[in-house]
């Protein structure tokens, strides 16, 4: 009797801890929840582009490629998590205006 008394002391004693345990583990994943980060200014670069170059119909930074569509709204593709933006280049120029 005396052997299971010590049995359930060891065991009672080992609840707070396990207790605490428990808790820590539920609470690690909250702490390494991933928040987006804000936009690099490279990809804000790309992305606000084609405002500031109307007459530029395709664009890009090596990474995403952003077109302008025929009502002259920008469709960009996403980038690939490896890719390393390079500085925002023109492709495609709108063609100029035939002279009469």
């Amino acid at each position: 009797m005396l052997a299971s008394m010590k049995q359930m002391s060891f065991h009672a004693s080992l609840r707070p801890a396990g207790l605490m345990a428990v808790l820590l583990m539920l609470a690690a994943p909250l702490q390494a929840q991933n928040v987006p980060a804000p936009p690099s200014p490279a990809q804000q670069t790309v992305q606000i582009y084609g405002t500031n170059n109307p007459d530029c119909v395709e664009w890009t930074d090596a990474c995403a490629v952003c077109k302008r569509g025929d009502d002259g709204a920008a469709a960009c593709s996403t980038p690939g998590i490896a890719c390393t933006p390079q500085p925002v280049m023109c492709k495609t120029q709108k063609p100029a205006p035939k002279q009469p």
